[in-house]
């Protein structure tokens, strides 16, 4: 079970009518330098929690990290059409809701790791765009309006 990381919501008396319209970036201009780095980590609060391993079969826990190795084994490429699948739904997701979903783990023991690399490599590459506003949520580009 994770703590929560986000206070409980109180309704809002003068609730805005509209949400701010999201702001998206792509390609090889994203900085991913300093803080840059890590805010991609921060969870939204609807993200889907991990399997708690107490409900699993004892076959199917993990208790010497095997998964670590596995994932070290694999490339960047092999998790970009997981991915893109993934999104191709339409639905918005932070990187967190993305490791949950393909791999019941989560965004901070997945940095730098290939399914991290895979990402941002979609983002360089104009596939993936990106919201500016934490928490940082990916898509499959869309093309610009007209």
């Amino acid at each position: 079970m994770q703590l929560p990381l986000f206070p409980p919501q109180h309704p809002d008396p003068d609730p805005p009518t509209e949400p701010p319209p999201i702001e998206w970036v792509t390609g090889p201009t994203v900085r991913r330098d300093g803080l840059a780095h890590y805010l991609h980590l921060v969870r939204s609060p609807d993200d889907p929690e991990r399997v708690d391993i107490r409900t699993l079969p004892e076959a199917l826990r993990d208790r010497v990290a095997a998964w670590r190795r596995s994932l070290a084994k694999a490339t960047p490429e092999s998790f970009e059409e997981p991915i893109l699948a993934l999104l191709a739904d339409g639905v918005p997701r932070t990187f967190n809701r993305i490791a949950v979903e393909l791999l019941d783990k989560t965004a901070d023991v997945l940095l730098d790791t290939p399914p991290d690399r895979a990402l941002w490599s979609l983002v360089f590459a104009s596939k993936v765009e990106h919201s500016i506003a934490v928490p940082v949520l990916f898509r499959i580009r869309r093309p610009p309006p007209p």
